[in-house]
């Protein structure tokens, strides 16, 4: 098993974009890596594992970063874990509830 961490967003906006490029259909435009090396990372692990675990804080900024992960591994199976905090009884009782990651209700 492999943990890549983040640390946050793996996007961000065109500066020139506030406060947000979204076209006619509603969907993100013009959004820029933070950082290539770390794209390709979880790009290179897709197809290496059964599963994958989107695990991040469990707040609308944690949805964003589980999607944009989501969208580097299309086809792969994930599961959305929601983390309250990193103690050993947190981290069990996310990994319990632990549920299929559907992008249209995550948000």
């Amino acid at each position: 098993a492999d943990v890549i961490a983040t640390k946050g967003h793996l996007f961000v906006n065109h500066h020139q974009l506030f406060p947000v490029g979204i076209n006619e259909d509603f969907e993100e435009t013009h959004r820029l890596p933070i950082n290539d090396k770390l794209i390709q990372r979880i790009k290179d692990t897709a197809h290496q594992y059964q599963y994958y675990l989107l695990a991040t804080d469990p707040d609308q900024e944690g949805d964003v970063i589980a999607g944009d992960i989501a969208s580097l591994l299309p086809g792969q199976k994930l599961l959305r874990v929601q983390l309250r905090g990193l103690d050993l009884k947190s981290i069990e009782q996310a990994l319990r509830a632990a549920k299929s990651y559907q992008p249209s209700t995550s948000w």
